[in-house]
Protein backbone atom coordinates (compact mmCIF):
# COMPACT_ATOMS: atom_id res chain seq x y z
CA UNK A 1 0.00 0.00 0.00
CA UNK A 2 1.13 2.89 -1.22
CA UNK A 3 0.84 6.20 1.12
CA UNK A 4 1.11 10.47 0.46
CA UNK A 5 2.33 12.84 3.28
CA UNK A 6 1.03 16.28 3.34
CA UNK A 7 2.08 19.21 5.92
CA UNK A 8 0.57 22.14 6.21
CA UNK A 9 -1.25 24.47 9.40
CA UNK A 10 2.23 23.17 11.32
CA UNK A 11 0.57 19.31 10.73
CA UNK A 12 1.90 16.46 9.08
CA UNK A 13 -0.90 14.13 7.40
CA UNK A 14 -0.85 10.58 5.60
CA UNK A 15 -2.93 9.58 2.72
CA UNK A 16 -3.09 6.04 3.24
CA UNK A 17 -3.41 3.66 0.09
CA UNK A 18 -3.64 6.12 -2.27
CA UNK A 19 -3.13 3.96 -4.53
CA UNK A 20 -6.51 2.64 -4.34
CA UNK A 21 -7.79 5.89 -5.70
CA UNK A 22 -8.56 6.06 -9.56
CA UNK A 23 -5.49 7.09 -11.39
CA UNK A 24 -7.56 10.34 -12.60
CA UNK A 25 -8.63 11.40 -9.11
CA UNK A 26 -5.27 11.11 -7.62
CA UNK A 27 -3.62 12.96 -10.47
CA UNK A 28 -6.15 15.45 -9.87
CA UNK A 29 -5.38 15.33 -6.18
CA UNK A 30 -1.48 15.41 -6.70
CA UNK A 31 -1.78 18.81 -8.63
CA UNK A 32 -4.05 20.68 -6.29
CA UNK A 33 -2.11 19.60 -3.22
CA UNK A 34 1.18 20.15 -4.55
CA UNK A 35 2.37 22.71 -2.34
CA UNK A 36 1.81 20.36 0.68
CA UNK A 37 2.88 17.32 -0.43
CA UNK A 38 6.35 16.43 1.53
CA UNK A 39 8.30 13.60 1.04
CA UNK A 40 7.25 10.54 3.21
CA UNK A 41 9.85 9.95 6.11
CA UNK A 42 10.61 7.55 9.07
CA UNK A 43 8.66 10.23 11.52
CA UNK A 44 4.69 9.72 12.45
CA UNK A 45 2.51 11.47 11.51
CA UNK A 46 0.15 13.93 13.39
CA UNK A 47 -3.26 12.23 11.68
CA UNK A 48 -4.01 9.80 8.81
CA UNK A 49 -6.69 9.88 5.74
CA UNK A 50 -7.26 6.23 5.13
CA UNK A 51 -8.33 4.74 2.01
CA UNK A 52 -10.23 1.77 1.56
CA UNK A 53 -12.48 -0.13 -0.91
CA UNK A 54 -15.34 -1.91 0.03
CA UNK A 55 -17.08 -4.10 -2.91
CA UNK A 56 -17.20 -1.45 -5.90
CA UNK A 57 -17.00 1.53 -3.42
CA UNK A 58 -13.11 3.16 -2.98
CA UNK A 59 -14.09 5.20 0.44
CA UNK A 60 -12.21 8.18 2.45
CA UNK A 61 -12.21 7.87 5.89
CA UNK A 62 -15.73 6.16 5.58
CA UNK A 63 -17.10 8.45 2.53
CA UNK A 64 -17.33 6.48 -0.47
CA UNK A 65 -15.78 8.37 -3.87
CA UNK A 66 -18.96 9.58 -6.19
CA UNK A 67 -17.83 8.78 -10.07
CA UNK A 68 -17.41 12.31 -11.07
CA UNK A 69 -13.39 12.90 -10.76
CA UNK A 70 -13.49 16.65 -9.81
CA UNK A 71 -16.06 16.05 -7.11
CA UNK A 72 -14.28 12.56 -6.13
CA UNK A 73 -10.57 14.67 -6.09
CA UNK A 74 -12.95 17.64 -3.85
CA UNK A 75 -14.06 14.59 -1.07
CA UNK A 76 -9.85 13.60 -0.92
CA UNK A 77 -8.88 17.45 -0.77
CA UNK A 78 -11.31 17.69 1.79
CA UNK A 79 -10.32 14.62 3.88
CA UNK A 80 -6.69 15.99 4.11
CA UNK A 81 -7.71 19.85 4.62
CA UNK A 82 -9.63 19.09 7.72
CA UNK A 83 -7.44 16.34 9.27
CA UNK A 84 -4.19 19.01 9.16
CA UNK A 85 -7.03 21.85 11.06
CA UNK A 86 -7.96 19.10 13.15
CA UNK A 87 -4.44 17.86 14.28
CA UNK A 88 -2.63 21.01 14.50
CA UNK A 89 -1.55 22.69 17.10
CA UNK A 90 -1.92 26.11 16.23
CA UNK A 91 -4.31 28.30 16.92
CA UNK A 92 -6.60 28.52 13.86
CA UNK A 93 -8.44 31.89 12.84
CA UNK A 94 -10.49 31.67 9.86
CA UNK A 95 -8.77 34.12 7.81
CA UNK A 96 -6.98 34.75 4.16
CA UNK A 97 -2.90 35.27 4.69
CA UNK A 98 -0.57 36.68 1.90
CA UNK A 99 2.77 37.24 2.63
CA UNK A 100 5.35 39.49 1.21
CA UNK A 101 8.87 41.11 2.08
CA UNK A 102 7.57 42.60 5.60
CA UNK A 103 5.98 39.09 6.43
CA UNK A 104 2.28 38.32 6.36
CA UNK A 105 -0.82 40.02 6.23
CA UNK A 106 -3.67 38.13 8.15
CA UNK A 107 -7.26 39.26 7.10
CA UNK A 108 -10.01 37.49 9.20
CA UNK A 109 -13.33 37.36 6.85
CA UNK A 110 -16.62 34.95 7.47
CA UNK A 111 -17.25 32.99 4.45
CA UNK A 112 -18.45 34.39 1.69
CA UNK A 113 -16.53 37.34 1.83
CA UNK A 114 -14.32 37.43 -0.91
CA UNK A 115 -11.14 35.85 0.88
CA UNK A 116 -10.08 33.58 -1.91
CA UNK A 117 -10.60 35.98 -4.45
CA UNK A 118 -8.55 38.48 -2.31
CA UNK A 119 -6.05 36.15 -2.31
CA UNK A 120 -5.54 35.12 -5.87
CA UNK A 121 -5.64 38.43 -6.54
CA UNK A 122 -2.64 38.86 -4.54
CA UNK A 123 -0.86 35.96 -6.05
CA UNK A 124 -0.95 37.88 -9.45
CA UNK A 125 0.01 41.24 -7.43
CA UNK A 126 3.37 39.24 -6.76
CA UNK A 127 2.35 38.05 -3.16
CA UNK A 128 2.96 34.63 -1.62
CA UNK A 129 -0.08 32.89 -0.62
CA UNK A 130 0.05 31.51 3.14
CA UNK A 131 -3.67 30.01 2.99
CA UNK A 132 -6.70 31.66 1.86
CA UNK A 133 -8.41 30.12 4.85
CA UNK A 134 -6.68 29.79 7.98
CA UNK A 135 -4.03 31.74 9.22
CA UNK A 136 -2.04 29.20 11.96
CA UNK A 137 -0.75 30.89 14.89
CA UNK A 138 2.23 29.03 16.07
CA UNK A 139 1.42 27.98 20.17
CA UNK A 140 4.51 30.18 21.25
CA UNK A 141 6.25 32.31 18.61
CA UNK A 142 4.75 35.01 16.62
CA UNK A 143 4.41 33.14 13.13
CA UNK A 144 2.08 31.30 11.12
CA UNK A 145 2.64 27.88 10.07
CA UNK A 146 1.70 28.00 6.08
CA UNK A 147 -1.73 25.83 4.67
CA UNK A 148 -1.46 26.83 1.06
CA UNK A 149 -4.41 24.90 -0.04
CA UNK A 150 -6.48 25.33 -3.47
CA UNK A 151 -8.01 27.98 -4.00
CA UNK A 152 -12.15 28.04 -4.26
CA UNK A 153 -13.03 30.04 -6.88
CA UNK A 154 -16.36 30.72 -8.64
CA UNK A 155 -17.35 31.84 -12.37
CA UNK A 156 -17.43 35.29 -11.31
CA UNK A 157 -13.73 35.37 -9.25
CA UNK A 158 -12.16 33.45 -12.45
CA UNK A 159 -13.65 36.26 -15.18
CA UNK A 160 -12.43 38.83 -12.64
CA UNK A 161 -9.32 37.58 -12.52
CA UNK A 162 -8.86 36.91 -15.85
CA UNK A 163 -8.90 32.94 -15.83
CA UNK A 164 -10.33 30.26 -17.93
CA UNK A 165 -13.19 28.31 -17.36
CA UNK A 166 -12.72 25.00 -16.37
CA UNK A 167 -12.44 22.66 -19.32
CA UNK A 168 -15.82 20.48 -18.14
CA UNK A 169 -18.52 20.98 -15.55
CA UNK A 170 -20.60 23.90 -15.11
CA UNK A 171 -18.79 26.93 -15.80
CA UNK A 172 -19.82 29.02 -12.45
CA UNK A 173 -19.32 26.14 -10.21
CA UNK A 174 -16.41 26.78 -7.53
CA UNK A 175 -13.40 24.76 -8.40
CA UNK A 176 -10.37 24.15 -6.82
CA UNK A 177 -7.42 26.17 -8.31
CA UNK A 178 -4.37 25.45 -8.14
CA UNK A 179 -2.37 28.18 -6.60
CA UNK A 180 0.57 27.76 -9.16
CA UNK A 181 -1.83 28.38 -11.78
CA UNK A 182 -1.35 32.28 -10.06
CA UNK A 183 1.97 32.52 -8.19
CA UNK A 184 4.02 31.25 -5.76
CA UNK A 185 2.99 29.98 -2.26
CA UNK A 186 5.00 30.20 1.22
CA UNK A 187 6.64 26.86 1.78
CA UNK A 188 5.01 24.63 4.23
CA UNK A 189 7.98 23.61 6.39
CA UNK A 190 9.19 27.85 6.95
CA UNK A 191 7.13 29.38 9.19
CA UNK A 192 5.90 33.32 8.18
CA UNK A 193 6.11 35.97 10.56
CA UNK A 194 3.06 37.87 11.10
CA UNK A 195 3.38 41.59 10.52
CA UNK A 196 -0.22 43.14 10.19
CA UNK A 197 -3.92 42.40 10.61
CA UNK A 198 -6.11 43.77 7.87
CA UNK A 199 -9.81 43.87 8.67
CA UNK A 200 -11.14 44.13 5.76
CA UNK A 201 -14.40 46.20 4.50
CA UNK A 202 -16.01 45.55 0.79
CA UNK A 203 -17.19 48.78 -0.82
CA UNK A 204 -19.42 49.56 -4.21
CA UNK A 205 -17.81 53.37 -4.23
CA UNK A 206 -18.00 55.65 -6.73
CA UNK A 207 -13.93 56.20 -6.26
CA UNK A 208 -11.92 53.43 -7.32
CA UNK A 209 -8.84 52.44 -5.30
CA UNK A 210 -8.12 50.90 -1.87
CA UNK A 211 -8.69 53.15 1.33
CA UNK A 212 -6.44 52.08 4.37
CA UNK A 213 -6.65 54.18 7.64
CA UNK A 214 -5.51 52.75 11.44
CA UNK A 215 -6.93 50.50 13.93
CA UNK A 216 -6.35 49.66 17.21
CA UNK A 217 -4.45 46.84 18.71
CA UNK A 218 -7.77 46.45 20.98
CA UNK A 219 -9.52 46.37 17.62
CA UNK A 220 -7.49 43.60 16.42
CA UNK A 221 -7.22 41.33 18.68
CA UNK A 222 -11.08 41.40 18.91
CA UNK A 223 -11.91 40.61 15.30
CA UNK A 224 -9.21 37.77 15.66
CA UNK A 225 -10.53 36.41 18.75
CA UNK A 226 -14.50 36.53 17.07
CA UNK A 227 -12.22 34.28 13.82
CA UNK A 228 -11.05 31.31 15.48
CA UNK A 229 -11.68 28.16 14.75
CA UNK A 230 -10.22 25.84 17.05
CA UNK A 231 -11.56 26.82 20.27
CA UNK A 232 -14.04 25.80 23.06
CA UNK A 233 -14.90 22.44 24.29
CA UNK A 234 -13.08 19.52 23.11
CA UNK A 235 -10.78 21.49 21.09
CA UNK A 236 -7.35 22.53 21.48
CA UNK A 237 -7.51 25.58 22.71
CA UNK A 238 -9.99 27.31 25.60
CA UNK A 239 -11.19 31.05 25.15
CA UNK A 240 -8.62 32.28 27.76
CA UNK A 241 -5.61 30.81 26.78
CA UNK A 242 -6.79 32.30 23.16
CA UNK A 243 -7.14 35.24 24.07
CA UNK A 244 -3.86 35.78 25.90
CA UNK A 245 -2.14 34.08 23.03
CA UNK A 246 -3.97 36.82 20.59
CA UNK A 247 -3.74 39.78 23.08
CA UNK A 248 0.17 39.03 23.15
CA UNK A 249 0.56 38.99 19.39
CA UNK A 250 -0.93 42.06 17.92
CA UNK A 251 1.65 43.80 20.48
CA UNK A 252 3.80 43.17 17.54
CA UNK A 253 1.82 44.30 14.64
CA UNK A 254 -0.19 46.94 12.87
CA UNK A 255 -3.59 46.59 12.80
CA UNK A 256 -5.40 48.52 9.62
CA UNK A 257 -9.03 48.60 7.79
CA UNK A 258 -8.69 48.62 3.96
CA UNK A 259 -12.18 49.29 1.65
CA UNK A 260 -11.79 48.11 -1.50
CA UNK A 261 -14.35 47.92 -4.31
CA UNK A 262 -12.48 45.72 -6.68
CA UNK A 263 -9.88 42.80 -5.55
CA UNK A 264 -7.03 44.08 -7.40
CA UNK A 265 -7.25 46.89 -5.75
CA UNK A 266 -6.90 45.93 -2.36
CA UNK A 267 -4.08 43.27 -3.79
CA UNK A 268 -2.15 46.23 -4.33
CA UNK A 269 -2.34 47.70 -1.48
CA UNK A 270 -1.87 45.13 0.84
CA UNK A 271 1.54 44.64 -1.60
CA UNK A 272 1.96 47.84 -0.18
CA UNK A 273 1.77 47.62 3.46
CA UNK A 274 3.85 44.06 2.99
CA UNK A 275 7.08 45.96 1.08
Amino acid sequence: MSELRFRGAGARVDLVASDLLPSGVRDLVLDVLAPLKVAVDSVSADGVVDVTEVGQDVLVDGTALPADVDKAAAVVVGAVDRRLLGTTRCLCLHAAVLGGERGAAIAPAASGAGKSTLVAAGLQAGLRLVSDEAACLDPVDDVLWPHPRPLGLDGNSRRLLGLPSPAHGPPDSERATAPALLGLTAPVARPVPAAVVVVLERTSSEIPGAVVTSLSRGQGCAVLLANCLNIGPGRPWAPEAAWARLTALVQTLDVVRLRYDRPQEAAAALAELLA
